[in-house]
């Protein structure tokens, strides 16, 4: 299989598909070309960054004042894909595809506007639920034939290629050591730990109901503010939790708390001690040891939770892994049973995870199991540790080792799918 870069896109644009670019240098051999006139007869896509799901679109593209992604295209290009048989391969980078009416079908109109056979694109996106709506939609806006939906876990593997680069056996088992002798030690500081970047509902909730129940300070706690690239006063996010709250189960009775966290933020922890002006970096390194070794588990609050027909797992549940941490994941629905498909495995009976198809009794069930936990005495504690234990070291371990594999040949898999003559590979 072939692969070509728009001449419009260098590698220091932020339209450039870095994020592509990286897991294909990881996970697979690809042919790459830097113009359509000299690739060769065969399977080939040419791959384009788009902007999130909005980028596929000219209309919506337009009106939220960005390019779209067919546009960053020359004339050249896309006569090449109608002429010599190539196709568009959509980098939607980390993000999701968000299957929407206005998506699909502005999508839609845009390729016909361009003349470009549907069946031609493919969409290189994280939403693991998204094909499905999208091909229902689809059908209900054209009867031309859908694009290909190709589903990867970009942010894991992301996270994955980078932490391998620092792979040390030597090292990753002085970690083990260490996590090990924690729990030799009767006590820890903490009962829990949660890292939390920028505000969302479900977080802040999290973290009001923790300071409701009078739990917050027995943990680790960060919640970052102001939010990326959003100009908000605390007085705006307080009348916005007010709307979010009243939605969600027992939401009225931690709004008082809500306030008094919006007050405090931002809560950070270790921000600094973590590259900087890079969020990506941010996103893939570890944070400090310490805190997991000082807490008894990991209440992990994922980035999505109530989008419909999305599931989406980020890399920071795979944080608590590679740190030999027991973890709670609280996210979309179905993201533990995905996480379950890759190898992983959950902490029960020690450690209760919800596997609810609905999102509002994934967050009942998290704060009834901290809070069944939070009455455990020292000793219950201590066993609860020992408990978990080994199960944290095959999870770090399959991190390390088996997780890998298992990308590489689900990346190779998804480039096999695209077309028939893919020896190249």
């Amino acid at each position: 299989m072939q692969f070509v870069l728009p001449r419009s896109v260098n590698i220091k644009s932020k339209y450039y598909p870095r994020h592509f670019a990286i897991v294909a240098e990881a996970f697979a051999a690809l042919k790459w070309h830097d113009s359509v006139d000299t690739v060769e007869p065969g399977e080939w896509a040419i791959v384009v960054r788009s902007p999130g799901s909005r980028g596929v679109s000219r209309p919506t593209a337009k009106q939220m004042g960005i390019p779209c992604a067919f546009d960053l295209l020359s004339a050249e290009e896309l006569d090449a894909v109608r002429t010599k048989g190539g196709r568009i391969l959509v980098d939607f980078g980390w993000e999701i595809l968000n299957p929407t009416l206005e998506i699909v079908t502005g999508l839609s109109a845009t390729l016909a506007e361009l003349e470009i056979d549907p069946s031609r694109v493919v969409l290189f996106h994280s939403n693991q639920a998204a094909r499905q709506r999208f091909n229902n939609l689809w059908r209900q806006t054209t009867s031309a034939p859908p694009p290909l939906g190709l589903e990867y876990p970009v942010g894991l593997a992301l996270h994955v290629i980078h932490q391998q680069k620092k792979l040390d056996a030597e090292r990753n088992e002085a970690r083990r050591l260490q996590a090990r002798h924690q729990n030799e030690q009767a006590r820890r500081s903490r009962l829990f730990v949660s890292f939390n970047g920028e505000v969302r509902p479900h977080r802040l909730y999290i973290g009001a109901a923790l300071e409701s129940m009078g739990l917050l300070e027995r943990g680790y706690f960060s919640l970052v503010y102001p939010k990326k690239r959003v100009d908000e006063s605390f007085d705006a996010l307080r009348a916005q939790s007010v709307k979010w709250f009243a939605k969600l189960p027992r939401g009225r009775e931690f709004m008082d708390a809500a306030a008094r966290l919006i007050g405090r933020l931002p809560i950070q922890l270790d921000l600094a001690a973590l590259p900087t002006g890079n969020i990506e970096e941010l996103a893939w390194e570890s944070q400090d040891p310490m805190y997991y070794d000082d807490s008894r588990f990991t209440i992990v609050v994922d980035t999505t939770m109530f989008e419909e027909e999305c599931l989406f797992v980020t890399e920071k549940v795979l944080k608590p892994i590679m740190n030999h941490s027991p973890f709670m994941l609280i996210g979309s629905p179905g993201g533990i049973d995905l996480l379950r498909s890759y190898g992983f495995k959950t902490f029960e009976p020690y450690l209760r995870q919800s596997d609810s198809s609905d999102a509002n009794a994934i967050l009942t069930s998290a704060l009834d199991e901290v809070e069944r936990i939070s009455k455990f005495d020292e000793p219950e504690l201590a066993e609860f540790s020992n408990g978990v234990a080994a199960i944290c070291d095959y999870n770090a371990a399959h991190f390390w080792n088996g997780f890998p594999r298992l990308l590489e040949q689900q990346f190779q898999a998804c480039m096999l799918s695209i077309g028939p003559k893919l020896s190249a590979i």
